[in-house]
């Protein structure tokens, strides 16, 4: 039997999804799998400089660019997707086994029936992931796991004097940076204009385009700003004595397990609102800046319609932007956070471990396992 072929796919939405393809098909890469990944957008940015794929231009989310690259699926042994419905249940119907990878399943105001065909449908527990289960009785084959991150690196006790700051991919379906959203320039001006008032090392990451744009006509000295792959960023954040980020899942859990002590920015986006939410009704996120602090009687709630969602969250960047007085609070905040001497972790590894054991390596030994014996029907 020949090396196992494995068809890969992330939702383009932000870095989230595809940094989760990427943390579990590194174990697969070490297993001797041969992968190809369909990729767009931020997908493509971080997939191409992961170095393990043959990456393949594709909008996955487009059944007429799926068709085009149908005889890749009919030539893989399993479609492994983290939340894409549209190529999963094209997958479906051209009759390849499937693994769905879903770390927002808490949120989702409805599951495609189609699913019921999934060959594993692996949960990222988080909130209420378990209750709404019950919701879908027609999913079979769900099983609910830890954290999906890269834990492969060592976990630094003594931390270095640099300030990581992390906007994470920024860009989706919904969300175009300079279209619809100003959100890292007008947040990440303001991060830079106190960092450089501090006179702190740092180091910015997040979507390389938007960085680039960023960058545009400042010339900073003690601050480097640029894109970097899922493991380069790892080793930042490894070793960093401070992570000012966006509330994403996959960054936020990698902090916390590699004992980062994490301040939040506001929300970018729909998913973010309600896990800076969560943070804060857990404890984990004192040090946080959230819309709702400034615009009272804002909410969003899970089962919301995203769509109605984004706009809530796009019209809080775009009131922010013109209110001289929020941006005032905001930079005092940033302020306060960088002359902090001291952060306490014990409250972030405590929630952490309480999700369970990071799940990337389990994942793909699943996959490797069932569909390398020939399962494939």
């Amino acid at each position: 039997m020949g090396n196992l072929k494995v068809l890969c796919d992330a939702v383009p939405f932000c870095f989230g999804p595809v940094s989760k393809i990427v943390s579990v098909s590194d174990h697969l890469h070490a297993l001797g799998a041969d992968m190809d990944l369909l990729a767009f957008g931020t997908s493509k940015e971080l997939g191409e400089k992961a170095g393990i794929f043959n990456v393949v231009d594709c909008n996955s989310e487009d059944a007429y660019d799926l068709e085009k690259y149908k005889c890749l699926f009919e030539g893989a042994d399993v479609f492994v997707t983290v939340m894409n419905p549209i190529a999963a249940k094209f997958a479906l119907e051209a009759k390849v086994p499937v693994v769905y990878i879903d770390s927002l399943f808490w949120m989702w105001d409805s599951v495609p029936k189609e699913f019921s065909g999934i060959d594993k449908y692996f949960v990222q527990n988080f909130f209420n992931s378990k209750e709404a289960l019950a919701n879908y009785p027609f999913l079979k084959n769900v099983e609910f796991v830890g954290p999906i991150i890269d834990d492969s690196l060592k976990i630094q006790e003594k931390k270095e004097d640099f300030v990581l700051v992390n906007f994470g991919g920024m860009e989706s379906a919904l969300i175009q940076v300079g279209i619809n959203s100003n959100y890292p320039f007008v947040v990440g001006g303001l991060i830079i204009e106190e960092l450089e008032k501090s006179g702190q090392k740092a180091f910015i990451c997040g979507n390389d385009k938007v960085l680039k744009k960023l960058m545009k006509g400042r010339k900073l000295k003690n601050i480097i700003v640029g894109g970097r792959s899922h493991k380069e960023f790892l080793e930042l954040l490894r070793r960093t004595k401070l992570l000012i980020t966006t509330p994403g899942l996959t960054t936020t859990f990698e902090a916390f397990h590699y004992n980062a002590p994490v301040v939040f920015l506001p929300p970018e986006n729909y998913s973010q609102f309600l896990n800076l939410k969560i943070f804060r009704q857990n404890d984990v996120a004192n040090d946080s800046f959230h819309w709702m602090d400034l615009y009272k009687g804002l909410d969003i709630v899970p089962g919301e319609d995203e769509k109605g969602g984004v706009d809530k969250v796009l019209s809080c960047i775009k009131r922010f932007e013109s209110s001289k007085e929020d941006k005032a609070k905001f930079s005092k905040f940033i302020s306060t956070v960088l002359s902090k001497k001291k952060s306490s972790l014990a409250k972030q590894k405590k929630y952490y471990n309480s999700l369970g054991a990071s799940s990337s390596k389990k994942i793909a030994n699943y996959i490797y396992k069932k569909f390398s014996r020939g399962d494939r029907k």
